[in-house]
């Protein structure tokens, strides 16, 4: 089921860019506004199904897994995230950007949420 429905996002996502006119998803460009709320819309809409199947089908020690995976990817989220911002506001620096902080704590809950599942 989670194949099939990252598949539909994943192609609703292409047909979206492709009719919008827009090249490439992840640069720093303006997007449509339709295309903005649309793109939202499916992450939104796609995130909370899959994780209404997705919880309703593991077991204790994947559900542990899933905790101990979240929590390490907060941590890699709260340790950076403001020291980023201070050294950004004393021009030590670049601004603060949301996706690769966002990227990093994805990166770290997989990695943890992995390891407490097969180890």
């Amino acid at each position: 089921v989670s194949l099939v429905l990252a598949g539909a996002l994943g192609m609703a996502s292409a047909i979206m860019l492709q009719a919008a006119g827009e090249a490439e998803l992840f640069d720093n460009g303006a997007l449509a506004p339709s295309l903005a709320v649309g793109l939202s819309v499916l992450w939104v809409v796609g995130l909370v199904v899959s994780l209404v199947l997705y919880h309703r089908n593991i077991d204790d020690h994947e559900r542990h897994a899933y905790h101990l995976g979240g929590l390490a990817g907060f941590y890699a989220f709260v340790f950076p995230c403001p020291v980023w911002w201070v050294l950004a506001r004393a021009e030590l620096a670049p601004p603060v950007e949301a996706m690769p902080l966002l990227l990093l704590s994805m990166v770290v809950n997989a990695i943890a949420y992995l390891w407490f599942k097969f180890r």
